[in-house]
């Protein structure tokens, strides 16, 4: 970005030169206004991904599933899949409300919505596994299914997922959700599928692949991958181990804030070396740097979405937290102390030209 900054200031200095009296003033007036758009527009992109912003609806909403998922397990970085809910798959938010309120409880959702293209994440997983139920659950760490009765018996039977609670639908406009209070009266299923990617682990066990999302999707897909020993993690050669995954826990009581995005702190004591997974959905897709027990290391993607840090055997700590964009922003402060110095230059320019 600095590059075209630059690149736009010297332009706008080139053209002034050809220009005399009250041309060449007013179009340095003209061309500082350009600049400080651009410079506004250019800053507000950088810093965007770091702005959080408070969302209030979990105050007013409270969606049962959420908080049964929430009671039961440390739900950071979790998702829930909506399935045959209504009969179709993808569909808007608007015709389900509870999916915001899922949102915003913490919980992502894993299928595909209404007017979501070729290129979501979420499409391409769905066409990616087809009917591998279990297999897209665990790779999007899905924590919950919501389904008719009928489709929750079929996924029961098939040990893809075991039923946890009942739901009705509640009269009225959309498909919200109530407590069934008989077995008779369900019609909607909370299940919790039988394999599932934990929020924390360290993996002894992984696949090397690039970076990006379509890489560790076809590592998934490969019948030879063990989704309940490994993941694919971008940027590693590919390690095999007999050792199943350890546990890992948050360092602080319970899962941190949600609010608290800045950096997150994780307790691990393998019996190996190997990769720490995290999966933290208050990240987002901001740049992270990581401390493993007090030294820097390296931030890999894993599994498309969630990071990765390798970490050492025995006892260990590792800070997790947000890279903000010092190079961007000195480049943008450069480029905004150039283009007052010219602007400055070109007015001087200008008056001395007026009074000759």
């Amino acid at each position: 970005r600095g590059a075209w900054l630059l690149a736009l200031v010297a332009g706008f200095a080139g053209a002034a030169t050809f220009l005399r009296g009250p041309r060449k003033a007013a179009f340095g007036v003209v061309a500082g206004w350009i600049l400080a758009a651009v410079l506004a527009v250019d800053l507000a992109l950088a810093a965007k991904p770091y702005v959080q912003v408070e969302n209030a609806a979990p105050r007013f909403e409270k969606p049962l599933p959420a908080d049964y998922v929430q009671s039961q397990r440390d739900p950071e970085g979790y998702g829930f899949s909506y399935l045959f809910l209504t009969g179709q798959r993808p569909v808007s938010s608007i015709q389900l409300p509870f999916l915001s309120a899922m949102e915003n409880a913490g919980l992502g959702c894993r299928d595909p919505l209404m007017g979501e293209g070729p290129d979501s994440q979420r499409v391409k997983a769905l066409i990616g596994f087809g009917d591998d139920f279990r297999r897209t659950w665990a790779f999007w760490g899905t924590a919950a299914v919501l389904a008719p009765t009928d489709v929750a018996r079929y996924f029961a039977q098939s040990g893809l997922a075991t039923p946890k609670r009942l739901y009705k639908m509640l009269p009225g406009a959309g498909f919200r959700l109530g407590q069934a209070a008989s077995p008779a009266e369900g019609q909607v299923a909370l299940l919790e599928p039988t394999l599932l990617t934990p929020a924390l682990a360290v993996y002894h066990s992984w696949r090397g692949v690039e970076e990006g999302f379509d890489p560790a999707l076809a590592a998934w897909k490969d019948k030879g991958f063990d989704p309940a020993r490994e993941i694919a993690v971008a940027g590693l050669e590919t390690h095999r181990s007999d050792l199943a995954p350890e546990p890992a826990q948050w360092a602080e009581d319970g899962a941190p804030a949600a609010s608290d995005w800045l950096a997150a702190h994780v307790r691990a004591e393998p019996k190996e070396p190997g990769v720490l997974l995290i999966r933290a959905r208050r990240f987002g897709n901001r740049p992270l740097e990581a401390l493993v027990n007090g030294e820097p290391a390296a931030v890999h993607s894993a599994n498309g979405y969630a990071f990765a840090v390798e970490v050492p055997a025995g006892r260990v700590s590792v800070e997790l937290r947000v890279k903000f964009p010092g190079r961007a922003l000195a480049t943008g402060l450069a480029g905004a102390a150039a283009f007052v110095l010219l602007l400055v230059r070109w007015l001087r320019a200008a008056r001395k030209e007026d009074a000759a």
